[in-house]
């Protein structure tokens, strides 16, 4: 019995120097499992995703599903008075300070034409050019008799319309910049197009293609008189 006693007596003697802590310590912040190690590396970002489209096809103008940034996303040509001093937008009223509907007289007085012939008040008269087109051939079309005044512009290099077109440019490219063109000589893309002019309903494109490029185009008042 003295030694029960007395091993009872160690073990209450051991709790007293040991200042009776009976629980964890507390400590400041959110409470964490044991050992965890908290991550400072951020979530990555998702990557957007990026969808490319192609455009539908126009099987008059034989157009095929190419990229637009060809021919229809090339810069457009910047407008000038008509000087020879960049390139030129032929289009949707005329070419520079030369003007669809302008007498001879006036057309003149800009300027901007060279050529050998004479104002006249008859018929139609194709004896001047833009001096920008240089030793290309590119008449500009007066119909005095009906009184239309300037009635076609001829396209040479360096022009191109405010929709990107150009000597050159692909029936694809007609096809998309134009729509609503008609071919008036057969199924063919080849052949003469007909496109309006978008911005002036009073004229329209004459567009000719020769094996699927644009050879030849005039800008020009619907009712001309000089040509058919």
């Amino acid at each position: 019995m003295r030694r029960k006693m007395a091993l009872v007596a160690g073990i209450v003697g051991l709790m007293v120097a040991g200042g009776c802590s009976s629980g964890p310590e507390r400590v400041n912040g959110a409470a964490k499992p044991a050992g965890a190690v908290e991550s400072t590396t951020a979530a990555p970002s998702p990557t957007p995703s990026v969808v490319t489209t192609s455009p539908s096809a126009r099987a008059g103008l034989g157009e095929s599903a190419e990229p637009s940034t060809s021919e229809s996303s090339t810069p457009k040509a910047s407008k000038s008075s008509g000087s020879g001093g960049g390139k030129l937008v032929l289009g949707p009223n005329g070419l520079g300070a030369l003007k669809l509907g302008m007498s001879m007289s006036a057309a003149l007085k800009t300027g901007l034409l060279v050529g050998d012939g004479e104002p006249t008040t008859q018929g139609c008269n194709t004896d001047y050019q833009p001096k920008a087109a240089g030793s290309a051939r590119a008449p500009v079309f007066f119909n005095q008799g009906d009184g239309l005044g300037l009635v076609s512009f001829t396209a040479y290099p360096g022009v191109a319309t405010p929709e990107g077109i150009k000597l050159g440019s692909s029936a694809a490219a007609v096809g998309r910049a134009y729509p609503s063109a008609k071919n008036m000589t057969g199924p063919e893309a080849d052949g003469r197009w007909y496109a309006p002019v978008p911005g002036n309903s009073e004229a329209r494109y004459n567009i000719t293609l020769t094996g699927g490029k644009v050879t030849h185009f005039n800008l020009q008042l619907n009712r001309q008189g000089c040509y058919e």
